[in-house]
């Protein structure tokens, strides 16, 4: 092909057609610069694609995310409802009766009462999406503002929850219940023939009974009963926040993208 041209623009010349020679020359010009911008066209038209399905593959990553993390915190929410009432209800028949020792299964509700939930805060996408830089693949500005906060919220209450736990789970509630029940083993703890260990103490019952008839005692159960509730509260409060958060974002990513809830993965 460059050799037909330059056949055409030598025979222009030989016969002295300088005006057809400049013409075609120019053309000529012209038609290598159409080219490259065709070719330059063509290429970013490409890169947009790639990067527009990369964003696809991030947003419906992180929809997943979301999705999943939504079951983790159903489970939390429903633990600290019963973890509240729980509480109550113990306090309630202490009031009621003046004493522990009325309360009804008192040691089995005690022991439920040793369980913490760690703030569920799945964001691997997220944080791949930061860590690799490629945050900016999602255009839209506001959806990019929405997931930031989300994902900050979200810290902020793992910390916070994380924070309770070890400050005060641990060193004020959970030692007092200890002290004040005898701890339970499950089944699938143990193995065959080793059934007895399930069973309570009855000395050790009536030791802890006794431990409870005394003002001191009485006093420190009721406020890791009462501070147990105040910081399930706040959990409770925290995941009923996010569990909103997570709704609006997920909708606000499938409108986005144009999905419907059977195009992703749900839990």
């Amino acid at each position: 092909m460059i050799k037909f041209f330059r056949k055409i623009r030598e025979e222009l010349l030989l016969r002295k057609q300088l005006n057809k020679y400049f013409a075609y020359a120019l053309g000529e010009v012209i038609l290598v610069m159409i080219g490259i911008l065709l070719a330059l066209y063509i290429s970013n038209w490409n890169n947009n694609r790639k990067e527009n399905e990369k964003e696809r593959w991030y947003l419906i990553n992180i929809i997943e995310d979301l999705e999943y993390q939504k079951v983790l915190l159903k489970d939390m929410k429903e633990h600290n409802v019963l973890t509240i009432n729980t509480s109550k209800q113990i306090l309630k028949e202490y009031i009621k009766y003046k004493s522990f020792k009325n309360v009804d299964s008192l040691n089995q509700r005690l022991n439920s009462l040793l369980f913490s939930y760690n703030f569920p805060n799945i964001n691997n996408t997220y944080t791949e999406l930061i860590s690799s830089g490629q945050f900016g693949l999602i255009k839209n500005k506001t959806l990019s503002i929405d997931i930031i906060n989300y994902y900050l919220s979200c810290k902020e209450n793992e910390a916070a929850t994380n924070s309770d736990i070890v400050n005060i789970f641990y060193p004020e509630i959970s030692t007092v219940i200890n002290k004040f029940s005898q701890i339970e083993l499950y089944e699938e703890d143990l193995k065959e023939g080793e059934e007895n260990l399930l069973i309570t103490d009855n000395d050790l019952t009536k030791y802890i009974y006794r431990l409870l008839e005394k003002t001191d005692s009485k006093l420190a159960l009721t406020n890791a009963l009462k501070t147990k509730i105040q910081i399930q509260n706040g959990h409770l409060i925290n995941v009923e926040e996010t569990l909103e958060l997570n709704d609006s974002l997920i909708k606000s990513i499938d409108k986005y993208l144009g999905l419907t809830p059977d195009m992703v993965n749900t839990y």
